[in-house]
């Protein structure tokens, strides 16, 4: 174990994923490394669970939180599901178009897992990471929804539809004029809640990673929040520290950055003959595990000047080992 920490938990759209909507190669190999390393690591998304399942397949979390937190699933099971009912969603339906207009663009995420709009989206990097929707007019809809997005352009016709719906809570996206509808108190924080009882983890060994206003309870309720470089100024002023941005290598770099100092600290504790068993076996399996990929990045001066580094020797961290 690196920290205390027990639980690192990502956004994905502007956070682990970067502008390509890619998870970077890099952040994929030391995800990788930390996991192995007894680190549990969870996706924290608005997208649903089938169309994070592109990324999810490739990081193998132990957590995905999905529809902006109205399904959670550790290691596979599905531990907490909260679903706006059809008759609510028709209702929400009818109300927008009074309100808005009929031609309202809709996106909903089925309880069933299936996927609907009623518009043709753009051929952009976007769209193509989403898995394809079935294009309908959603009148009669007799299925229940995770979530519910509408995009509104008006600000005040949008308060005017939150506001007929006191039972449903709404957040608007930084990009664009879209708004995501779900059962009342359902958010990130609150899937965290739930994840956290079902683990017996205090939610302050977690610690969060986002980019977007409806990241900004997560960050509060973890032990550490963490804001991407690219993320709203509100996000960034609620966070415990701002790292780089997603195309940045952000994850990364502040990943390796954070395992090295804690090395650093326990090949200390070595030389000084103060480590216990399980520190020095930590130290054993990141020779062994993570020690190439952070050498390599101090090679690309990915580490800030004035940190220790230490135990970036080789030589000196084997040597030390085979003493002890």
């Amino acid at each position: 174990m690196f920290d205390e920490k027990k639980l690192y938990l990502f956004d994905l759209d502007g956070t682990l994923l970067g502008s390509d909507k890619t998870i970077p190669e890099g952040a994929l190999a030391v995800l990788g490394e930390y996991r192995r390393a007894g680190v549990m690591i969870g996706v924290s998304t608005s997208r649903s669970a089938e169309n994070s399942a592109q990324y999810t397949g490739r990081l193998v979390p132990d957590v995905i939180i999905a529809s902006g937190g109205a399904t959670v699933e550790l290691r596979g099971e599905k531990i907490f599901e909260s679903a706006v009912e059809a008759a609510q969603v028709r209702e929400l339906v009818r109300y927008a178009k009074s309100v808005v207009g009929g031609d309202v663009n809709i996106t909903l995420d089925a309880a069933d897992g299936s996927y609907y709009l009623n518009f043709v989206m753009p051929d952009d990097v976007l769209t193509r990471s989403f898995r394809r929707g079935r294009k309908i007019t959603f009148r009669n809809f007799r299925k229940s929804a995770l979530k519910i997005c509408l995009e509104i352009a008006d600000a005040g016709k949008a308060r005017e539809v939150i506001g007929h719906f006191p039972q449903l809570d709404a957040i608007k996206f930084s990009d664009g004029d879209w708004y995501k509808f779900t059962n009342h108190g359902i958010t990130k924080e609150h899937a965290i809640d739930v994840l956290c009882e079902c683990l017996g983890l205090p939610s302050e060994q977690i610690v969060a990673f986002g980019d977007d206003l409806a990241d900004i309870g997560m960050l509060q309720c973890c032990g550490r929040g963490i804001a991407m470089g690219n993320a709203e100024p509100e996000v960034k002023r609620i966070a415990d520290e701002v790292i780089g941005g997603n195309d940045e290598r952000g994850i990364e770099i502040f990943l390796r950055t954070e395992r090295v100092r804690r090395m650093e600290e326990l090949f200390n504790l070595a030389k000084a003959g103060k480590a216990n068993k399980e520190q020095i076996d930590v130290l054993k399996n990141y020779l062994n595990d993570g020690f190439l990929g952070d050498y390599e990045a101090d090679e690309e001066g990915m580490f800030p000047r004035d940190m220790l580094r230490g135990v970036l020797s080789q030589d000196a961290l084997y040597d030390l080992l085979e003493e002890l």
